[in-house]
């Protein structure tokens, strides 16, 4: 059963103010013995005392959420940091955050550190034990450990740990197993290092790590979005760098999360579903932005992005067995449903609408809720998940797909060529369901309609829109993705090769090339991107259970 301690700042600090505030009323009392007003003296111990208990109470029961100096907002989450020598003198710390962590702080649930060199060690015995602070912070010097990975456990005051954990592979994680009782969440954390060799996939993951918060760019995050990506990097004399120069777009997260497990970068996956974790709602919803340095953040949801939050909670699963992570998964599958059409007279009957009050069903919206409900069925053996996958499923054939002209529309009803992206994924859809010739249709009108770009300097690639004014690095990846799949493996060659030409030094892939203003008003520029990056990964490592049958 939990309790609430007394002995927090969130009570001491009232009680305090309370104390300096009575003690106050009696030296001024006692250096002015005569305040008459009318002909009361109100600085009497009869009538200030009765007035300061009620005070001292009424802040008690107030016990305002800012004098508490846990972060209690959002997903219960762990933070994990270790600075210094990658030998000596290693500062390792971090702080448990969001709902619930003053209550394990009061009841004295501890922090638990494995250090790995072979197999998982504890850090050391005679300090394996680490306090939380009074703000759910906690704090260990190591003095001599050769130690590359560490891992950080929250668990109960009466967890016996073991001082050894067998286990040599670095993706069989996590070490100890997360059962929500004994040991409640963890957080993994691996030396970076500069990228092993030039080719372009090593290359593009070390320049998504340094896009991780904190950064150079962003060096003090706020604390409940520590561990978001930055999703571009903007020259310093861009007139948008003041605005953007820390936003975060959640759909970004969820690549470079993808990307990193992909390659085996666990720590830095988990560093950012952490932070995704804690902006959850209780609703399952997640706004379309954040800014990382302070607390704006958009006012918009998107079935779509907050479907690929909820896709690469189940891509982690998959990847790593820890099933942690599937309730919060459980809780956005939540909100989709609430949004899907079940009126089986319906022309959208079965689909996901943008939003609550938003009555559009996107193409690729439905496309990712599609895979997301799929395989949360699948993890959690949860036949509901899979029908409402089936109904999506069968909404995107029966009323996103424009059997006259042999494509997807851009949403039920609306017939117009839209973003690339309705047919790119609409083609990796097709052949994970094994409908090839589907799939066939949706890459030939993509290059009667997309492509050639112009302007471009000799550029190739596929545009965002029919307007073909620059070419869209994720767009062309996702084809070059779906061209692997179906066979034909020089055209996904020519496309990933021009893309890695546009790879800058550091590592990072431009949103567009080159710049342009589109017929839609949109201005799109040359920034090195998370999206653009995440997606040549993507491309280039082709897991099949990513986006496949």
């Amino acid at each position: 059963m939990r309790y609430r301690s007394i002995l927090t700042w969130r009570y001491i600090l009232p009680l305090t103010w309370a104390s300096v505030i009575l003690a106050l009323i009696f030296i001024g009392n006692g250096l002015y013995q005569e305040i008459n007003i009318g002909s009361i003296n109100w600085l009497t111990w009869q009538n200030v005392l009765p007035i300061a208990l009620a005070a001292i109470v009424l802040l008690l029961i107030l016990r305002p959420d800012n004098l508490n100096s846990c972060v209690s907002e959002g997903a219960l989450r762990l933070t994990l940091t270790v600075e210094g020598d990658l030998v000596e003198n290693k500062i390792i710390s971090g702080r448990i955050m969001g709902k619930g962590a003053d209550d394990y702080r009061a009841q004295g649930y501890k922090i638990i550190l494995y250090a790995k060199t072979g197999f998982w060690y504890i850090e050391s015995a005679e300090g394996a034990e680490i306090k939380l602070g009074d703000d759910c912070s906690w704090r260990k010097v190591s003095k001599y450990n050769e130690a590359r990975m560490y891992a950080a456990f929250l668990v109960a005051g009466n967890y016996q740990w073991p001082p050894i954990i067998h286990k040599d592979h670095n993706t069989d994680l996590p070490p100890l197993p997360v059962d929500g009782d004994q040991i409640i969440t963890w957080m993994l954390w691996s030396a970076n290092s500069k990228p092993l060799s030039d080719a372009p996939e090593a290359k593009a993951i070390y320049w998504l790590t340094q896009q991780i918060t904190p950064s150079d760019i962003v060096p003090n995050p706020l604390p409940q979005r520590t561990g978001m990506i930055i999703s571009y990097e903007i020259p310093e004399t861009s007139k948008a760098y003041p605005y953007l120069f820390s936003r975060s777009w959640i759909y970004d997260n969820a690549l470079a999360s993808i990307g990193f497990l992909l390659s085996d970068h666990l720590k830095e996956a988990l560093m950012i579903l952490s932070a995704l974790i804690g902006q959850i709602k209780s609703n399952g919803k997640l706004n379309f932005w954040y800014n990382t340095h302070n607390a704006a953040h958009s006012e918009d949801f998107r079935s779509g992005t907050i479907a690929w939050i909820g896709y690469t909670l189940t891509f982690y699963q998959h990847k790593t067995n820890d099933a942690h992570v599937q309730a919060v998964a459980e809780r956005i599958a939540g909100y989709l449903l609430s949004l899907q059409d079940m009126v089986s007279t319906s022309p959208s009957y079965g689909s996901i609408r943008t939003n609550s009050s938003d009555f559009l069903y996107e193409t690729n919206h439905n496309i990712i809720a599609y895979f997301f409900l799929r395989d949360l069925g699948r993890l959690a053996e949860n036949m509901v998940y899979t029908e409402h996958a089936n109904l999506i499923r069968d909404s995107l054939l029966n009323h996103h797909w424009n059997e006259t002209l042999h494509r997807f529309d851009q949403k039920i009803g609306d017939a117009k060529i839209g973003l690339i992206e309705v047919e790119s994924l609409g083609a990796l859809f097709s052949l994970a369901i094994g409908d090839i010739p589907r799939a066939q249709n949706c890459l030939n009108f993509v290059e009667k309609t997309y492509q050639p770009v112009e302007a471009t300097g000799g550029r190739f690639g596929y545009a965002f829109y029919k307007d073909r004014s620059t070419i869209w690095s994720q767009g062309s990846l996702q084809m070059a993705l779906a061209y692997k799949r179906i066979g034909n493996l020089k055209q996904a060659d020519s496309i990933i090769k021009e893309i890695m030409r546009w790879q800058d030094v550091a590592g990072g892939v431009p949103y567009v090339m080159p710049e342009a203003t589109l017929e839609t008003g949109e201005t799109y520029y040359e920034w090195s991107s998370v999206a653009g990056t995440a997606w040549l990964i993507l491309a280039l490592s082709d897991n099949e259970f990513f986006l496949g049958p």
